[in-house]
């Protein structure tokens, strides 16, 4: 009881923070962003404002796929409407972008991971909601992360593990994208709803997927679904926490007994 209190507490101080934004933005007629939002809150978000008269609100990562992203909220005078024309926006106007790209580089070859980055930036007290995604490559990362902290972590991030770092802070038309790593999986499911599929895609039973679905671990197109029978349609994007990505690319046919074969593109 008293942990779904807490992540009451947290939804709901959530959603005041954001409610303050917007009204920041339609009182000053500029554009306000928050901090960053992880899937869970993001999809919150999303459902919340939504409803809300005269929001525009727009979720911006860095880049396309970005799993950690701000909430922009863009005022009727600018002719801003899509994370695309944002995105666009922000590269030409690097001196006023609230985000920028910390690119370390280790100077040996220890292996590190997404946590060891993350890890030694939380170590030097910064908060988790002021970084975002971190792009992890053989010789270092690229970390996202709010324009008021670069400086800060640029001067003191100097290790992870065992590794030196040095850093540079890059505007982020520089973000370096590592090439993406697919594969193609066809699979045969009965039908097209999510904890079918989603057993399918990450090799578990359907009870198992379900109980994923109905514990909020899983993203249909970046919003959170808690509905097992949702039905799903080519180029759908399924996230399950902690987990991985995959992609319902095509449908490829159906078996003698009806059932239907699927082409899954796994990230």
């Amino acid at each position: 009881m008293c942990c779904g209190v807490r992540t009451m507490d947290k939804e709901a101080i959530t959603l005041a923070y954001l409610s303050d934004k917007l009204a920041e933005a339609q009182r000053e007629n500029r554009i306000t962003y928050s901090k960053f939002l992880d899937m869970q809150t993001r999809s919150l978000a999303q459902a919340r404002l939504a409803h809300v008269p005269g929001a525009r609100a727009l979720f911006y990562g860095g880049y396309p796929e970005a799993e950690r992203c701000l909430c922009v909220f863009v005022p009727v005078c600018y002719a801003i409407d899509s994370a695309e024309a944002l995105a666009a926006y922000y590269e030409e106007r690097e001196d006023i972008s609230p985000m920028l790209v910390l690119r370390v580089k280790k100077d040996n070859f220890t292996a590190l991971s997404h946590r060891d980055y993350l890890g030694a930036a939380l170590g030097l007290g910064v908060e988790r909601d002021m970084v975002g995604d971190i792009l992890v490559r053989e010789d270092g990362c690229d970390i996202l992360l709010l324009r008021e902290v670069a400086n800060y972590l640029a001067e003191n991030l100097r290790q992870a593990g065992r590794a030196t770092l040095n850093t540079e802070i890059l505007p982020i038309a520089q973000l370096h994208m590592a090439a993406k790593s697919t594969m193609e999986k066809q699979v045969t499911v009965p039908s097209l709803r999510l904890d079918c599929v989603l057993a399918e895609a990450f090799a578990l039973s359907r009870a198992a997927a379900a109980e994923q679905i109905l514990a909020g671990n899983t993203y249909v197109n970046d919003r959170q679904i808690k509905k097992a029978d949702r039905r799903l349609e080519p180029g759908d994007k399924l996230v399950l926490r902690k987990k991985g990505r995959v992609r319902l690319k095509s449908l490829v046919g159906q078996t003698k007994k009806g059932k239907q074969k699927l082409l899954l593109e796994i990230f």
